[in-house]
């Protein structure tokens, strides 16, 4: 008696109508501890430093009489898309403290299959490699405790699950820069540590893959 290993093929019956395929999905990833948003900023004429601790994260520039700050954005969420599947949509999601002028800020994919939180990287973000997948977005002017979404990155998730070591539960790590902001253009959204219901929102509709498994059969 043998045990032959043979390839079945499986379908993930993911759809609501009849098997005809899957269909598309929505899943909400939140900030699970506090290192895992912050901003890096910079005083003219200090070096960069990073903030994983505060109630609010930044992205901009703000001026305060001689002192101008430049400020760029920290996110990372753990995905648990399955590789293969087709991201649709995707959006950031912030609750509003305040933000004022127009400007647009460049929203970059980290190259990493894990990013680590804001304390693995150098305040300069010197030793942080990027893929150089980005979008482009200009947000509206924020106004506190309101909630707002950010353009369309289905591209920098689907570059994410595409990548040869993507697995599920590993963190996508963005950075939200100053783009072509002036001075006090600014977006300041609520963290982890103000609220954690507050904390900024990662919204995917994603359409599952259809798979298979391999499974043992026995033959005599």
């Amino acid at each position: 008696m043998k045990k032959l290993l043979v390839l079945l093929p499986l379908i993930l019956l993911l759809s609501c109508g009849g098997g005809e395929g899957p269909s598309m999905r929505s899943i909400d990833y939140p900030i699970v501890v506090s290192a895992d948003d912050g901003h890096f900023y910079h005083i003219l004429g200090q070096e960069w430093r990073s903030a994983d601790t505060g109630s609010t994260v930044i992205f901009g520039r703000i001026d305060v009489g001689p002192v101008h700050s430049t400020y760029r954005m920290f996110v990372r969420f753990p995905l648990t898309i399955l590789a293969g599947s087709t991201i649709n949509s995707a959006t950031l999601v912030f609750e509003a403290s305040s933000g004022v002028g127009s400007f647009a800020t460049d929203i970059k994919l980290i190259d990493a299959d894990n990013c680590g939180d804001i304390n693995s990287f150098a305040a300069d973000q010197s030793d942080m490699d990027f893929t150089g997948d980005e979008v482009s977005w200009t947000p509206d002017t924020w106004t506190g405790h309101e909630e707002y979404s950010s353009d369309d990155i289905a591209t920098l998730l689907q570059a994410y699950i595409d990548r040869a070591g993507y697995l599920q539960g590993q963190y996508i790590g963005l950075l939200l820069t100053e783009g072509d902001a002036e001075d006090n253009e600014m977006r300041i959204a609520y963290a982890w540590d103000d609220a954690t219901a507050a904390a900024p929102i990662l919204r995917v509709i994603y359409t599952p893959i259809i798979g298979s498994l391999s499974v043992a059969v026995k033959k005599n």
